[in-house]
């Protein structure tokens, strides 16, 4: 839905008039364009072969957002959770993999580089 510009009868589409409307509005108004900084999520998950699993291999429902206190990733494909922080609760599993044939990416196509003790993805 376009934006109405206040005084004016222009509406906002694009990011680009966005950006031109706060450059022209004062002299001392720097606008970047970080359109390179983002990524397109969908064609990433597609190009890591990697799904959004609802349920993990209990079969139980995930509630990601609400219910995950602890997560921990060891290996590519799957991460463990916790719904609490007892440290004596067990890990539930999630696969996020997509079942792969031949044709498909493998994991040796992707290069992992360790940063932290966390696991960055570069592709």
């Amino acid at each position: 839905m376009p934006l109405p510009i206040k005084n004016t009868k222009d509406t906002i589409v694009l990011p680009d008039h966005y950006r031109k409307i706060i450059a022209e509005s004062g002299r001392n108004h720097v606008v970047v364009n970080m359109a390179s900084n983002f990524y397109d999520l969908d064609e990433l998950c597609e190009q890591l072969q990697v799904v959004n699993r609802k349920k993990n291999l209990a079969k139980q429902q995930v509630r990601f957002r609400d219910g995950i206190r602890w997560i921990r990733v060891e290996r590519y494909g799957s991460y463990l959770y916790k719904e609490s922080l007892d440290p004596f609760a067990s890990f539930q599993q999630v696969d996020i993999r997509k079942k792969m044939t031949q044709r498909d990416k493998t994991v040796d196509d992707v290069s992992w580089e360790k940063n932290c003790g966390r696991t960055w993805v570069r592709v």
